[in-house]
């Protein structure tokens, strides 16, 4: 949270027009990032509860907040409109302006770049320019025009006050639409009180430019150019932030949480990857089993399904070799640190039994039992063994069903990973 403090206060250091770069790995957490900047932006109370958690003075910076999601717009004409639309949209406008007033201009500016009156105010503002041939504006006249208009729009929006403008995902985009966006915001959104950031990745943003211009073009130098100054977000350390997160030994799903860290560190997910899995993952907590042993339902749903769900994002080769039972090595990978737990959890062994030898447990008789072979059994079991139609298999205490491999990937099945 800290790292978000800092960016804001070098958001607040900024004077005048200014455009900056966020830059990140793709799935390393960008868009979490100007989200939780929009959220302390936001909202004056959280700003100062969470500062002070954090030990962060400063004052809270009374700005407008404005996030726009590049790729989810790429499929328009022109971005001119559909910016100004979202910018009306989230801003708190000043006492004296009315959202009445801001209407026209963006009609103007629609008029303008379709070289047409748009059919109503409501289409102006939710098509914009979708579905509409571009002409584009390309007369002195008509783009002083445009770009008087914009700046009225901008003027009114931020008479007094600062606007912050997160432009996200534009990497993602259509070259011809990531171009225009660029170009139409270094020439038309040139405000004093406006600040624009992009969350990018860099070198894929230089491909897309490269790929617009051709094979020659020198992408890096013409967004060096473009940029005002660059800020690189830092990797997240996604295992910390998982287990803060999730984690919590109190927590009746911890062993599913915890098998669930160890798929993400080998499947070695981004953040985004990271939340795709949850979401996905939590599903399988919620799908009831019928099971004599009630150790059999955790064993599925806190283990072996939590691997496979993840395997099967990571690689389609790796999920099969698994189940086809050849996937021991990469089982015990995934496990080995966490084994002691989950043996635990499963409660395998006889009362005279133990994992670990002692003086007590020599005195007392018990029985010596190497976890590995317990963990080992686990697997190999379930998906080596040729089940007979009425036979189970033991692990020490446990009795495994011949359908329980069936139904582990029957589980898995119900997921679309696309």
């Amino acid at each position: 949270m800290k790292i978000i403090f800092s960016f804001i206060s070098l958001l607040k250091r900024i004077e005048g027009h200014y455009i900056l770069a966020l830059d990140g790995q793709w799935g390393s957490g960008k868009t979490f990032f100007v989200r939780q900047c929009g959220l302390l932006l936001s909202n004056e109370n959280l700003f100062s509860e969470i500062s002070k958690k954090n030990g962060v003075i400063g004052s809270f910076p009374d700005y407008n907040y404005i996030y726009y999601d590049a790729w989810e717009n790429d499929d328009e004409s022109d971005p001119i409109a559909s910016v100004m639309y979202q910018i009306m949209q989230q801003t708190s406008l000043p006492p004296d302006i009315k959202i009445q007033s801001l209407i026209p201009l963006i009609s103007e500016t629609t008029k303008l770049l379709l070289g047409k009156d748009p059919v109503s105010v409501i289409n102006a503002l939710i098509e914009t320019v979708k579905g509409a041939k571009d002409v584009n504006a390309t007369s002195a006249e008509n783009n002083a025009k445009l770009k008087k208009t914009v700046e009225q729009f901008l003027e009114k929006i931020s008479k007094d006050k600062k606007t912050i403008i997160f432009i996200d995902e534009l990497d993602r985009c259509n070259p011809t639409y990531a171009v225009k966006l660029l170009e139409r915001i270094k020439h038309y959104f040139n405000h004093d009180h406006i600040v624009f950031v992009f969350s990018t990745n860099i070198v894929e943003l230089s491909k897309t430019i490269k790929e617009y211009y051709g094979t020659d073009f020198n992408g890096e130098r013409y967004l060096d150019r473009f940029f005002d100054s660059k800020v690189i977000l830092p990797a997240v350390n996604k295992e910390k932030y998982w287990h803060s997160e999730y984690i919590d030994i109190n927590d009746p799903n911890y062993y599913f949480y915890l098998t669930c860290q160890r798929v993400i560190n080998y499947c070695d997910f981004s953040l985004r990857e990271i939340d795709h899995f949850r979401i996905n993952a939590e599903e399988i907590l919620d799908i009831h089993l019928i099971e004599d042993d009630n150790r059999i339902s955790r064993l599925i749903k806190f283990g072996f399904a939590p691997i496979l769900l993840g395997l099967k994002m990571l690689s389609l080769d790796e999920y099969n070799k698994f189940v086809i039972g050849n996937g021991i090595n990469l089982y015990k990978t995934i496990i080995a640190p966490i084994q002691d737990s989950w043996l635990k959890e499963l409660n395998l062994l006889e009362p005279n039994e133990t994992y670990r030898e002692t003086s007590e447990t020599i005195r007392d008789g018990f029985k010596t039992i190497d976890p590995n072979k317990y963990i080992t059994e686990l697997y190999t079991k379930i998906f080596t063994n040729n089940f007979r139609e009425d036979s189970s298999l033991r692990v020490g205490t446990l009795e495994i069903p011949n359908h329980t491999k069936e139904t582990i990937v029957r589980i898995i099945n119900l997921f679309n990973l696309e």
